[in-house]
């Protein structure tokens, strides 16, 4: 069988390129020509992936797939998710050690809730997956997930646990069962000989948000902390550098938020108004 390394390696070496640009926007600057050059390189070459997959006989990603509305709704969805989970996954994960003082013991219990969303978003959808739409079931998703990320750039430094980390870990699971379960389901409906490609692209598309997402909003992040405590160069200690971490979350936080509610708005438009059936 062969196998399109041009493809695979333009794929790879596109996307290595937008994560080192983001990476390297944090220490020299967006305007950097390090950053430009590494952005630039790295649309420059998932174009010519995509120009490639319209050439060679054997794709690696046949376009049809991604051309059908539905099954591109499914793919944009779960790359909003992950841009914004992961993200905040992240984000939680240092504001409960490095800001509550939690130990990394703790902190990994204190993540547990997260699962008891996923349960819970993956049963709901599951009952309503041939009564609602597609895309209602994924905007709706992206919708609940932005509100957990709209939470967590609320998040005090001197917060506590039920009352402000709590919510968060539950919207964030229950956005996210629903996406990835609506998703999984539908990208492979009717796929026909594309079926394994088609549920590939839902965890392909999963792996690129996360690199993107923490890439991009770790990187906002660092940035706006690093202006805070330039703007507050006369406060020192742990308590100035918290306030300078939480503050740097909450910014990266509430872009996440409203790119996830526009990521809904363009899942629901682009998904179609057709019910999932069993024909379908």
């Amino acid at each position: 069988m062969r196998v399109d390394a041009v493809g695979a390696a333009l794929a790879t070496a596109g996307l290595m390129a937008i994560v080192f640009g983001f990476s390297r926007a944090e220490t020299d600057g967006w305007g950097a020509a390090v950053t430009i050059g590494s952005l630039a390189a790295g649309v420059t070459l998932l174009v010519a992936f995509v120009v490639t997959q319209r050439l060679v006989s054997r794709p690696l990603l046949p376009l049809r797939v991604v051309l059908n509305r539905r099954r591109a709704a499914c793919y944009l969805a779960v790359l909003g998710l992950a841009i914004g989970m992961f993200a905040a996954l992240f984000f939680l994960t240092f504001y409960l050690q490095n800001v509550l003082g939690y130990s990394p013991i703790r902190a990994g219990l204190a993540f547990l809730p997260l699962t008891v969303g996923l349960v819970g978003g993956v049963r709901l959808t599951g009952r309503l997956l041939l009564r609602v739409p597609v895309r209602a079931l994924l905007a709706s998703g992206l919708l609940i997930l932005a509100a957990g990320l709209a939470l967590l750039g609320r998040l005090p430094i001197d917060g506590g646990y039920a009352a402000h980390v709590l919510p968060v870990f539950l919207l964030v699971g229950l956005g996210t069962g629903g996406v990835l379960i609506t998703a999984n389901s539908t990208a492979t409906l009717d796929a026909g000989p594309d079926t394994a490609v088609a549920g590939a692209m839902v965890m392909t598309s999963q792996q690129i948000g996360a690199s993107l997402g923490t890439a991009l909003l770790a990187t906002v992040a660092g940035t706006v902390t690093a202006r805070y405590l330039h703007a507050h160069a006369t406060a020192t200690g742990p308590a100035a550098t918290g306030a300078a971490a939480v503050h740097g979350f909450a910014v990266a936080s509430s872009l996440a938020a409203l790119f996830l509610v526009a990521a809904a708005l363009v899942v629901y438009l682009v998904a179609g108004p057709r019910k999932p059936t069993a024909s379908a």
